[in-house]
């Protein structure tokens, strides 16, 4: 029995790191966690700390917002959790470049 209950724990965690597969989907898993953990915190502490925990969860939000907004406006690929094309690109046109160089220095020395 504690077996099935370790392989139901298990596939709980699977499944939670299966969502997590681009950058976009890391910040809603991080603002959803910020916020379970803020909101159990709250419970436990005094009425009098609270106040800090209220103020800590929107301004938290609004900072994931701003991150994932400047990524969105400046480096969009980013969010996709994938590299720029135009960077492939350019590194298959350095690959190229240099072998048609090989090729020529092969050409001249095969002609001498």
């Amino acid at each position: 029995m504690n077996k099935n209950v370790n392989n139901i724990g298990q596939s709980r965690w699977s499944n939670l790191i299966k969502v997590v597969k681009t950058p976009l989907g890391f910040y809603s898993f991080i603002a959803i966690l910020i916020h379970l953990i803020f909101g159990i915190g709250v419970g436990f502490i005094p009425a009098t700390s609270q106040a800090v925990f209220v103020f800590a969860l929107p301004a938290i939000l609004l900072i994931l917002i701003f991150i994932v907004t400047f990524l969105a406006i400046f480096k969009p690929d980013a969010l996709y959790g994938k590299e720029p094309h135009s960077k492939q690109i350019e590194e298959k046109i350095k690959t190229l470049e240099k072998n048609l160089k090989t090729l020529k220095d092969e050409i001249k020395s095969f002609r001498t």
